[in-house]
């Protein structure tokens, strides 16, 4: 696993309130995490964009912002502050939160995937710009939510009670939420389970700061939706191999056959390098991307 800087005891001590993966896990030798956004990733890209424009956000006013965001225009906190300002602006708090339970649709294969990660004991977190508990209990039920690690940022009523804005993860990130930080601080959290390989799965802008931090990198598609292309774009600007996937049906596949040993991580990145070099080629659903 890629190296991850140790805190000391005492910063340690501080975060005893994080979730904690089972201490068994800690007897594997060879084991796995699983780090994973949550809208678009395991949400629907579909849904997704249904729910913003049912909520008042049309898909050139989110294009806009990612690509603010891509150049540097805006950082990722405001332009959030800025989606969320607006829906504030057009829909109450509980209005817009029982717009999301209706509307939103998980990815196919991702109840699959987490029993998968159930029975084969791999721990599951969900690190997310958005609010994602609600969601998760009304797909999987209270009692299945609640065994996933989940770290989000909040929304906070403002004053006049009506209002509301994201409380940032990381307030003094560019990022509001930097998903870099989180992996981190959870890998140290629990410093008796040291996973030989690091999973992130993303789709967007939002996924940046996290898949330098990951062993094996999945990038969800949609081709479709030109925001499919966000990620890819920044992964291949730092030259980092990924793994395109369009479901979750493909990531198990493929992390379970890491898990059980019938491949590994640089094998499912470069199957059909055919000799060029380590990061000149990327596998791409059955076509190549040069990098």
């Amino acid at each position: 696993m890629k190296a991850i800087r140790r805190r000391s005891l005492m910063d340690r001590m501080k975060r005893l309130s994080a979730q904690l993966v089972p201490p068994t896990l800690a007897a594997q030798e060879n084991s796995f995490i699983v780090f994973s956004d949550f809208d678009g990733t395991i949400t629907t890209s579909e849904s997704d964009a249904a729910l913003m424009k049912a909520l008042g956000v049309g898909a050139s006013e989110r294009r806009l912002l990612n690509q603010a965001i891509l150049h540097k225009e805006l950082t990722h906190r405001e332009a959030y502050s800025i989606l969320i300002r607006g829906i504030s602006e057009r829909h109450p708090l509980e209005e817009a939160l029982g717009m999301a339970r209706q509307i939103i649709k998980f990815d196919p294969g991702f109840k699959e995937f987490w029993n998968w990660c159930k029975s084969s004991d791999t721990p599951l977190v969900i690190i997310s710009s958005s609010v994602v508990r609600a969601a998760l209990e009304e797909h999987l039920g209270p009692e299945d939510a609640a065994k996933i690690h989940v770290f989000a940022n909040e929304v906070k009523l403002d004053a006049d009670g009506r209002h509301y804005s994201l409380e940032f993860r990381h307030p003094d990130s560019t990022h509001g939420h930097e998903k870099s930080r989180t992996m981190k601080e959870f890998i140290d959290d629990n410093w008796f389970f040291q996973p030989s390989t690091c999973i992130f799965i993303g789709d967007g802008v939002s996924d940046m700061s996290a898949v330098e931090s990951a062993d094996l990198l999945f990038v969800k598609v949609d081709p479709s939706s030109p925001k499919s292309s966000d990620l890819k774009a920044h992964c291949k600007s730092l030259n980092l191999p990924f793994k395109p996937v369009v479901s979750f049906f493909e990531i198990l596949n493929a992390v379970g056959a890491c898990v059980e040993g019938r491949t590994t991580a640089e094998d499912l990145l470069y199957e059909d390098n055919l000799g060029t070099g380590r990061n000149d080629r990327i596998v791409d659903n059955g076509w190549t991307i040069i990098a």
